[in-house]
């Protein structure tokens, strides 16, 4: 059962006719991974966590779940989620930090390539080129450090809720509403300036689909978690 019965738009919702073929999206693939492995190379081979040691405290001398949440800010509580993630993988080794951070960048490639090819599928030399500057946006030696896996990690969540908000904007199933409201919570609930991106997400939305009274609703039930993040920052 769709999340409303309001009619959507054939043009702009219907399922692309110039789908990519499996080697062309397997090419894709690859030409990410190879560009994320290059571009995380370039930066973390050889940095450590500076003065984010406290992670891996938290992580020593708690249990394996409490190590998940950040005790010390509501409003950050999975910002160790990722770091605790790589201590559990590797009892603390850097490798398994850096390899979430590689995953995570690559993760970002791709979810920004589905994205843009939801929007516009008729231009998908378009989503391809997205999906790689979003892999090697921000190629300075300060957002790219172990410790950064953090905001990526948010930035990944968010890209991921956004793109399951944009298919229930074309008539997707309403069970996709838990998966979206957990990844919006992962995401601004780790780290903050995702804020502004998902909160204007429903403008994407609109683009798919012009039924105003349809568009606020999805937009009003969007809106719920970035509004209980808000509060929770204004009343903290």
């Amino acid at each position: 059962m769709s999340l409303d019965t309001y009619p959507s738009t054939p043009s702009l919702t219907s399922v692309a006719p110039n789908s990519l073929s499996r080697p062309l999206q397997v090419a894709i693939g690859f030409a990410y991974a190879v560009l994320a492995a290059v571009f995380c190379a370039a930066f973390l081979g050889h940095r450590g966590l500076y003065g984010e040691t406290v992670f891996v405290e938290l992580s020593q001398t708690r249990s394996w779940w409490d190590g998940f949440l950040y005790p010390y800010d509501p409003q950050r509580r999975f910002v160790s989620l990722p770091m605790h993630l790589g201590y559990l993988a590797s009892d603390g080794s850097y490798d398994a930090l850096n390899a979430i951070f590689v995953l995570s960048v690559l993760a970002t490639g791709v979810l920004t390539f589905l994205l843009v090819r939801a929007l516009i599928p008729h231009l998908p030399f378009v989503a391809f080129a997205s999906g790689a500057f979003a892999i090697a946006h921000g190629a300075d030696r300060m957002a790219n450090f172990v410790p950064g896996v953090q905001v990526r990690f948010g930035v990944v969540a968010g890209l991921a809720a956004v793109l399951l908000g944009v298919r229930l904007s074309r008539g997707g199933r309403a069970w996709l509403l838990a998966p979206m409201f957990t990844l919006q919570v992962l995401s601004l609930w780790t780290y903050e300036p995702v804020f502004p991106a998902l909160a204007l997400a429903p403008v994407l939305m609109w683009s798919i689909e012009r039924n105003w009274r349809s568009w606020l609703r999805r937009a009003m039930v969007w809106e719920l978690v970035p509004s209980v993040w808000t509060a929770a920052l204004v009343y903290r």
